[in-house]
């Protein structure tokens, strides 16, 4: 008997599989490069998964970088990337653990925290 599988071409987290990136598009729903009001600039982004276990998130700035991996889950509406036990604070993402939600033919990354004008940043990752 020949097993046969089925791929939706609607499935939002099915190019992450294929370790295929999504790139970081919008912040705050402005284009990348995003300038914040407190300064700074991102330039670029992307997360993708590496194999079945870790993902890798990537951000530019105008003065450098940076590129974090760590174990991933995908729930129901949502991929969550651990980067414990390597995360430092004050380099790389906000948090020891961020949770993306699928949204439309994306994933967003909501963030707080932030002291006026900006309370949070919201990113977007284009699906490729």
């Amino acid at each position: 008997m020949a097993a046969i599988a089925i791929v939706s071409c609607s499935d939002p987290l099915g190019p992450l599989i294929d370790g295929k990136p999504y790139a970081l598009a919008r912040i705050n729903g402005q284009p990348v490069p995003w300038t914040s009001p407190l300064g700074g600039s991102i330039t670029d982004g992307s997360i993708k998964l590496d194999n079945d276990s870790l993902a890798e998130r990537q951000e530019g700035f105008t003065n450098g970088g940076w590129t974090f991996s760590g174990r991933y889950t995908l729930r129901f509406g949502t991929l969550i990337i651990d980067y414990r036990p390597g995360w430092q604070p004050g380099f790389g993402p906000l948090h020891p653990v961020d949770t993306f939600f699928v949204s439309g033919n994306g994933l967003v990354l909501r963030e707080t925290g932030f002291l006026a004008p900006v309370d949070s940043i919201v990113r977007y990752y284009a699906r490729p």
